[in-house]
Parts: C-alpha cells; structure tokens; sequence
C-alpha cells in the first residue's frame, strides 16, 4: 500500500554570493569551503523584519516575524488573518489523536481552538522532534519538543531566535567567558555545556519544557505542571498498567511516523533502546522501508550478529553494512572531511574538534537519503540509564526524598571538578528551583531531558542532514510514565524486560551486545524486593 507522506521541499537552485542579514553561519561555511544552503538545510532562523531574507531559505510571515526555513526542514503552516493568529509547526509531531501534524491538521487545530494558549497546550502533547511558533494579539511564543532534541537559541541583542549558534550570529563567535568549562566545550572535546549557555557570549539555549517570550526573550516553564504526579505506588500492577500506556502511546506515535514518510528507516542492533523501537513497531513493520545495522569495529559486529537474531524473530528482512570487509563502502576521505567540517559547522561548534572518523561519517552517508530515522533516544528513560549508579544509590539511600547537585553535576558531565565548583552550584540550584515539588524526586530524569540532551542532540541532530533523525520517545505522556517509575526500578533491566513482555516477548532471550548488561539481568535484585524495601509510595 502506497504511504500516505508528508513532504515539504524546496526548489534546489544554484547557490548565491548573497549575505543579506549577514550571518556569520554564511560567512564560515564559505571559507571552509562549504555549501551553506546544504549545511543548514535543517534549520531555521528568525527575526522581527519584513525584509527578512536568506539564500535558499523559505520564508513565512507570522505577526511581525519573518519565519526562514532551509530547503529539507519540515514546516506546516495555518493562518487565521481575522483573529491575528499564525502558527508555524516545524520538525515531525504527531499529536494525542495519532495525527501526523501537516498544513491541514494545523490549520483545522486553528480554525477549532482559535486561543494561542490553547493550541499551545494541544501541540505540546505532541511526541517527536519539533520546534514550534505562535504569534497573536498579546501572545508571541516559541515552544520546543519535550527533550530538547530538535533546539533553538536566541540573541536577544542581535533579535534572532534560531536552530543553532551560527545562524544567531551577524558576527565572529565571540566565546563566552561566563561558563567555566567553556574551553573544553567549544569544539565538542570534551565537556558540555549547560543552563542556557553556548559557545557564543550573546548566545543562549532555549530550555525542553520551557517556552522562549519572542517580546522579552524571557524563557518560562511550561512543563511538568504542579497537578502533574511523579510519584508511583510500590506495586507490580500499577507498574504494567504505566507500561502498557507507554508501549500504547509509542505505537501511535511510530506508526504515524513510519506510515506517514518515506523512507522509514528503523537501525537494529544488540542495544536496549532499538530492540524495544523494534517491538513498539510490530503493528508497523510492513511499512517500514529499511532495517539496517553496521559494522565499523569489534563491538559493532557483535551489534550486527545480534541484530541479525531480532530481525529474524520478528520476521523482517536486514540490511547489514560491513564497513569493516567492505572498503568500498567506506566513504574517500577527502569527502569525510569535508562532511566533517559541515556537520560541526551545522551544530554550531567553534571549529572541527576531534579527527574524524572515516567509518562513523560512512555509516551515515550509506543509507538512502531523506525521510526519518528513528533513534531510542528518551526511550531509554526506561532503564535510567543517566542516573547511573551515584544517581541511584543516592535515590535508594534517600527515599527519592533529597536531590543532591554533587550527585546531579557529576552525572551532567559539564567538565572537570565541575561539582566543586560554586558556580555550577548556584546555576545547578537555581534550575532546580524552577522545578514544582512534584517533579524533584526525579530531578536527574529532567536534568537529563533539559540540560544534557537539549545542550547535546538539540544541536547534534541538525548536523546529520542526511535523514531527519527522530526519538519517538520524546512524548510528554511516555515520559511521564517512565518517569513516575523510580530509577532503582528501572536501573537493573526490570522495566525494559516488562516493556518486552507485553509487546514481544519472543526477543527477552535475545542476548545484548554489552556483557555487562547481560551479566546485570542474571545477578539483579528481585523485582518484588525492590518493591518491598521502601515506602508503599515512591
């Protein structure tokens, strides 16, 4: 059966010597040699000027901002010029109905609400990757998808609000002084940054569940809410009645995403997060267009073994890219360097960073362009994988009932020492206070979606050009859900296995490629005393 796609695309035409706005995203990409149309055809810049204009770039009026969209971003519109509303919904949501959001729905959402802050609430229910604008009498907002994954950045000073640090700029990066690990951040080496910061001294990060003011570039929590409960009562049932929703909502979402573009394609591998988007997808498999897995080094041949076991227990053909005894597919390095300088260029980094990786730049560049690819990112709330064991001992030891910011910036990863540092501290603190009571039991589980996935993939994803990389896990519904499950629950594999077993148990035996993994599974604690060793509520 034919899919029923969405696509949005632009007119490829012959790149420009033309800098109108002068951004310095321009600028860099021509020195390096760079095709900037091709580099940022993901992103997005804005500004409040009807001449507002950019090489390549698709343009859209919303109140007084000029909306410019690069030639692969995906954008639906609706307008309602008597109400003086304008939505632009960019990226890939799929809403509570199941709906694929598309000029259509948008449009229909508008005409129905005709209330920004209602629409706002509507589309934040919205599972995916996306970025989207409001604009109405008293009411200018740009809101982002629950983790961050798809980001934005604004210069107040400058008056734009955009994808990335280049496109923000009309000048040098000048780098920022303020963030102690900044020097080790800028070129991606080692360390990260956090609470809003980048590279660039004017430049500031647009926080997952926080909305940006386009009047005073304020940003404002929006999510969770106060009435919105975390905690979970110590009992098996409830437990599997919170999966079976989060195992419903994914499949909504996946098999909107896989139906509704083209090509869908689905990596496999010996991982957790994969295994459970192959199982969340079982309604959906007929439609998807690739599974495919890679091998680039030793671990990832035993990735592509055991990726060859699941695909056969579901019964889908896998492609398997051997990067390792196929050289041909290895990608000439004067082409992988050149989509190195790209990539980093497009994620707003300050220069090339480390050396390239011939095979991981291949990986990428050998699947068929276009359509989605879909990561296990946020998904893997379920296995708490960044509380690690400091986060979850601290939990056990303290009931869930005290945060410490030691424990949460030595899992942020920010930089050397950066625990000891009092600056971390006092930023650390002051994000911790915009939490509501109700959500700081799980506080690693929002450090992890606000700070460390918004600063990292929120820039990463627009980089790889060459898909459009989605998380269906990034859904305020499913994360909830997950979320509500303490970490010591979900720490040994107990949550991943019960997500299995109600949606496809016949890949529990499957083994993981990491030992460790498959060692926890054999040596974990027992489900019902883990249950029985703290309070009736956690």
């Amino acid at each position: 059966m034919a899919k029923d796609v969405v696509t949005t695309t632009a007119t490829t035409v012959t790149e420009e010597a033309s800098n109108p706005a002068g951004f310095y995203a321009f600028d860099r990409a021509e020195e390096l040699g760079l095709n900037f149309s091709k580099t940022f055809s993901q992103q997005f810049v804005m500004r409040r000027d009807p001449d507002f204009a950019l090489t390549n770039f698709r343009r859209a009026r919303l109140g007084d901002w000029t909306l410019l969209t690069g030639s692969r971003m995906p954008v639906a519109q609706a307008h309602l010029e008597d109400a003086g509303l304008h939505v632009a919904f960019m990226g890939k949501g799929v809403d509570a109905e199941g709906a694929l959001i598309d000029h259509r729905v948008l449009q229909s959402k508008l005409e129905r609400l005709r209330d920004p802050q209602a629409l706002a609430d509507d589309l934040n229910e919205c599972g995916g990757r996306f970025v989207f604008i409001i604009t109405g009498p008293d009411f200018e907002r740009l809101y982002i998808d629950p983790s961050g994954i798809m980001g934005a950045v604004y210069n107040q000073k400058a008056g734009f609000v955009a994808a990335t640090v280049h496109l923000a700029i009309d000048r040098p990066v000048e780098p920022t002084t303020e963030y102690p690990a900044a020097q080790i951040a800028l070129d991606g080496s080692g360390g990260r940054f956090a609470f809003g910061f980048t590279p660039d001294r004017d430049v500031k990060r647009v926080l997952a569940n926080h909305y940006l003011d386009l009047n005073d570039f304020s940003l404002t929590r929006h999510w969770p809410r106060p009435e919105d409960d975390f905690t979970c009562p110590m009992r098996e049932d409830v437990i599997r009645a919170r999966l079976y929703d989060v195992i419903a909502r994914h499949k909504v979402i996946m098999n909107a995403l896989i139906r509704g573009n083209s090509p869908a394609i689905l990596p496999i591998t010996g991982g957790a997060d994969s295994r459970l988007l192959l199982a969340f997808a079982k309604d959906a498999l007929d439609d998807v267009d690739l599974f495919f897995t890679h091998k680039t080094n030793f671990n990832t041949g035993r990735d592509m073994e055991l990726a060859g076991l699941l695909a056969k227990r579901v019964g889908v053909k896998l492609t398997k890219f051997d990067l390792m005894e196929n050289p041909d597919l290895v990608r000439p390095q004067r082409m992988c360097q050149r989509m190195h300088r790209q990539e980093k260029l497009a994620e707003g980094l300050f220069d090339d960073g480390p050396t390239p990786d011939r095979k991981k730049i291949s990986e990428r560049m050998i699947l068929p362009p276009g359509g989605v690819l879909l990561r296990g990112h946020v998904t893997d709330i379920s296995k708490a994988v960044l509380w690690q064991k400091i986060g979850v001992r601290e939990f056990e030891r303290k009931n869930g009932a005290h945060h410490d910011p030691d424990v949460g910036l030595r899992l942020l990863k920010t930089g050397e020492d950066a625990f000891e540092n009092p600056w971390y501290h006092e930023k650390y603190n002051a994000w911790m206070d915009t939490l509501p009571d109700n959500a700081r039991r799980r506080a690693v589980d929002f450090m992890a979606l606000e700070q460390f996935r918004c600063h990292g993939l929120g820039a990463q994803f627009y980089a790889f050009t060459h898909n459009f990389y989605m998380a269906p896990g990034s859904d305020r519904r499913i994360i909830q859900a997950l979320v509500s499950i303490p970490p010591h629950l979900r720490s040994e594999y107990h949550i991943n296995d019960m997500l299995l077993e109600q949606c496809a148990p016949e890949l529990l035996d499957v083994p993981y490629t990491r030992h460790q993994d498959n060692d926890l599974r054999q040596t974990r604690r027992k489900f019902n005393k883990l249950l029985a060793q703290g309070p009736e509520v956690m």
